[in-house]
This record gives structure tokens, C-alpha cells and sequence, in this order.
């Protein structure tokens, strides 16, 4: 892993399914969704069924205060152990464009790790990194439970930059088509569809930070959204 330290950006190492792995079943929404309607996750059940699948390693919140809630704590740190001893999972170090296609509109994204020293959720935070809405408090505990006993994280946040002349992707934009196809396929239960290139490019690594780069200069941030200097850097909206 490289830490980027000013720009609070880490180049991880990534957990990628092997190339055997049915990624329709792999992949599934994030744990906090559909949480009052458990026909949702009943189907997400039955599609998966024993199959590999992140189902497996999260809690959905839908769980929360049930029977069930204690019996997956454990089963999910256990199915990580298991997919990182018998292969399922294997490591990717670098960058990754995503393009996620739902109803004929497409998102682009890089996937990287950010620096959590560099976040702060509370009101009035002035950090690089900042929470764009409240955190629910009581929805933490369960997650650090399988934290405490986790081998590997499962985020699926999602992070937004404000970058009006397209400063970081501009050039993986115009190269796309020259990166390697790291995954491509169909999401479950009508989500649309998901592509991911391996950024293995080193000129586009660096126009990527040296674009980010540019975001956090103090005096492009104030002239943006004219504050003054007592406003910090707000970089990656969570």
C-alpha cells in the first residue's frame, strides 16, 4: 500500500474474486440498504444460495436486533478466513476505474483507499475528509463487532470530488479502451451494470494525483466557493 499523505489517499491493496467466481452472485448491495424490505434480502438469499458472494461476509442492517443478527456476526468473519485460504480472493494492488451503468447512465469512479485520520463525521468538521450526512450512531456497534474479528474490510462507500474541468479523469477517459478488463458484468435484482480496468498505466496514475492534487491547493478551494482561510479543505465528500 502507498500513502499519498497530504491528499489523505492510500493505493491499496485490492480483494478481487477469482476469474471462477459467478460475479452476478459476488456481487451485492451495500448492507444499509432495503433495510425495511426483507423480501429484498430474501431474494439476494436465494440467488446466492451456497455460492461464493460478499452476501456472505456482510451484516445486512435489515438483521439488526433479530436472532439472526449473532449467528451471522460469526459466520460472516468465518466465511473471510475461508475465501482468503482457499483462493476465491485474490490480491490486486493499484488503482481501478469503475464505470457502474444503470438506466442508460453512467458513473465513473476510481476505487483507492483514503487515509481515516483524515475524516471526521462530526458538525462543523474543517477535515479533508467529511461526511456530507449524519451518522446514525446506533447502526456502529454491530459494525465494529465484525470488525473486531474481520480479516479483510468490505466498505462500499461512496466519494465525491468536485471537479468542473474533469482535472482526474480526463485522461483515464480518453484511455479507457487501453486498460486492462479486471471485471465486467450484470449486478443482481435489475442494478445495472459494472465495469472495472486495472489503472496500470503510471502517466495515469500521476495525472489522477496530480489532479487531486490541484483540488487541494488552499487557494483553489477558497476561490471556488469563495471562503476565506479559515474554511479547511473539503477534498472527498463522503
Amino acid at each position: 500500500m502507498r500513502n499519498i499523505s497530504p491528499l489523505g489517499v492510500q493505493i491499496a491493496d485490492i480483494l478481487l474474486p477469482n476469474r471462477s467466481i459467478n460475479l452476478t452472485q459476488w456481487a451485492v448491495i451495500a448492507c444499509d440498504q432495503f433495510t425495511s424490505q426483507p423480501d429484498y434480502w430474501r431474494k439476494v438469499a436465494q440467488l446466492v444460495g451456497d455460492s461464493p458472494s460478499t452476501y456472505h461476509m456482510i451484516l445486512p442492517e435489515i438483521y439488526l436486533g433479530t436472532p439472526e443478527e449473532a449467528s451471522r456476526l460469526h459466520s460472516t468473519q468465518q466465511k473471510m478466513k475461508e475465501y482468503l485460504a482457499d483462493g476465491t480472493l485474490e490480491s490486486h494492488e493499484g488503482m481501478i476505474y469503475v464505470e457502474r451503468t444503470v438506466d442508460g447512465k453512467t458513473r465513473h469512479g476510481i476505487m483507492l483507499a483514503l487515509d481515516l485520520e483524515k475524516y471526521d463525521f462530526s458538525k462543523g468538521s474543517q477535515s479533508l475528509i467529511r461526511a456530507t450526512e449524519g451518522t446514525i450512531l446506533d447502526r456502529l456497534p454491530p459494525r465494529i463487532k465484525i470488525r473486531e474479528g474481520a480479516s479483510i474490510e468490505l466498505p462500499h462507500i461512496i466519494v465525491l470530488i468536485d471537479d468542473p474541468e474533469n482535472r482526474v479523469f480526463a485522461g483515464i477517459e480518453n484511455k479507457k479502451d487501453s486498460l486492462p478488463v479486471l471485471y465486467d458484468f450484470d449486478l443482481m435484482q435489475g442494478s445495472g451494470h459494472l465495469c472495472g480496468r486495472d489503472i496500470d498505466q503510471p502517466e495515469l496514475e500521476r495525472e489522477i494525483i496530480d489532479g487531486l492534487t490541484f483540488l487541494s491547493q488552499p487557494e483553489v478551494f477558497q476561490k471556488k466557493y469563495q471562503v476565506g482561510a479559515e474554511k479547511g479543505v473539503l477534498l472527498f465528500a463522503v
